[in-house]
């Protein structure tokens, strides 16, 4: 990731950024930071890289129901689900950003979140995903705040799926090492190696312990399934699965 793009994230919120350039919020790379136009060729490029995203990483755990895109942003993988024809709901914390997925994405019931709530009612949804949001939520109250709402509106037998930041997997997940999250920093202590500390912004947001995590899914009435690297090799991006019965 370019530097002056973590740079922009760490100055600026969330509002702001979608106001500016909703898109490159949503999609950092230097091609959509370059222009805020909304192109037919700018919006297929969007697009497409949300299907594959939501191809390669949520439909294998499709559930029959209503899915709902925690941090949905701009719709770009919240269309590939209505493209499917799936009922599908979106919810973010940007008024801009949910005007913007109403235009590209007309079908689905979208919310602003609001004290941290949606309007969506209690155990409605069969999946609740999210993707690239919380890991930029910057105090560990909100992020607390975040998995209260998604389990909520998780109906009974409903998967949830969230990519996390955690640098408790850096080895692997056989021999974890462990973390204290604190509201605006977390302390690491690796398996091997010193322990650090890590502050917390709008870019390197809260990066969760794997035991409070665990504890705080168990708390709401869920049961963990798995932890699955985004990509192949061990980094600090990380799915959880989890189910509520």
């Amino acid at each position: 990731m370019d530097a002056d793009l973590r740079g922009a994230w760490r100055a600026k919120s969330w509002e702001e950024m979608a106001s500016e350039n909703a898109l490159a919020a949503v999609m950092t790379t230097p091609e959509m930071m370059a222009t805020a136009d909304l192109s037919d060729e700018r919006v297929a490029a969007f697009f497409a890289r949300g299907r594959e995203l939501f191809d390669r990483h949520l439909r294998p755990d499709l559930r029959d129901g209503l899915i709902v895109d925690y941090g949905c942003g701009a719709g770009r993988l919240l269309r590939a689900a209505a493209d499917d024809g799936r009922a599908c709901a979106g919810i973010d914390i940007s008024p801009t950003m949910i005007e913007l997925c109403r235009r590209f994405v007309p079908g689905a019931d979208l919310h602003v979140l609001a004290d941290g709530r949606s309007g969506l009612p209690d155990a409605c949804a069969a999946m609740v995903y999210s993707y690239a949001v919380v890991q930029h939520i910057s105090r560990l109250s909100a992020y607390v705040a975040a998995f209260d709402e998604m389990c909520r509106i998780l109906a009974p037998g409903g998967l949830l799926k969230v990519q996390v930041s955690t640098d408790d997997f850096r080895n692997g997940f056989e021999a974890p090492g462990r973390a204290e999250n604190h509201e605006t920093y977390s302390m690491h202590f690796p398996a091997s190696g010193e322990s650090y500390r890590r502050d917390q912004d709008n870019w390197n947001g809260v990066c969760i312990d794997h035991e409070t995590l665990v504890r705080l899914l168990v708390e709401r009435g869920l049961v963990f399934d798995a932890w699955g690297f985004h990509k192949q090799k061990p980094s600090r991006v990380v799915w959880v699965t989890a189910h509520k019965p």
